[in-house]
């Protein structure tokens, strides 16, 4: 089958889609369960329980979207192995979610993380460099101007970031038997935007 740059990019978001409707779905239901049965007067010991659990359910999302990116990334990077992709990934997934869970719950109480979207917009940024910078160690050598993939994932998360929490926060809203069905919706379109803007710095690479 012939490789055009728009079904290069077309199946690049439809599988950073897949990996988020998987892996950043999945880590939302976590989050909602967790939430459920932690007050809002929990204990200290209790609060860092909960943002350990986050943080280290990001390795969830890492490697389902390190593992569908590199189904189509092996097609344009062939000499980039899975297991660096994945491992790059997970690594940049954690550290994103060590730094977002550790702003949600700093917040004050009187304030829901989801009538603040502007903050997680601007979150998006820093948290999309630390996942693409992660992922850069993996396609150094690889391709030229790395850098353009950082930025291309602080743009995309930018946007991603947000759509994430207002889906989490109308997820909070609704009975347990809506909510899991939209924590899985919300990780999918959570992954259009950084799926569609990483996807035409893939297709510049391929250009090369």
């Amino acid at each position: 089958m012939t490789r055009t740059p728009r079904s290069l990019w077309a199946r690049w978001v439809a599988h950073f889609v897949a990996g988020e409707l998987v892996g950043l779905g999945g880590v939302g239901l976590i989050g909602l369960l967790a939430m459920a049965f932690v007050p809002d007067d929990a204990s200290t010991a209790l609060q860092v329980l909960l943002f350990v659990l986050m943080s280290a359910s990001g390795g969830l999302e890492g490697i389902s979207v390190g593992w569908s990116q590199h189904r189509v990334l092996r097609e344009v990077l062939p000499d980039v192995s899975r297991r660096a992709w994945i491992l790059a990934t997970t690594a940049g997934a954690v550290g994103a979610w060590v730094i977002g869970a550790g702003v949600a719950m700093s917040l004050p109480s009187s304030v829901d993380p989801s009538d603040v979207l502007w903050l997680w917009a601007i979150l998006g940024v820093a948290l999309g460099a630390v996942l693409g910078g992660a992922q850069a160690f993996a396609l150094r050598g690889h391709v030229p101007a790395v850098e353009r993939w950082i930025v291309a994932n602080a743009v995309g998360w930018s946007a991603g970031l947000a759509v994430s929490f207002a889906g989490i926060g109308l997820a909070s809203e609704v009975p347990t038997l809506l909510a899991i069905p939209l924590a899985l919706v919300t990780g999918a379109l959570t992954g259009i935007a950084p799926g569609a803007v990483t996807g035409h710095a893939l297709v510049r690479y391929a250009r090369v």
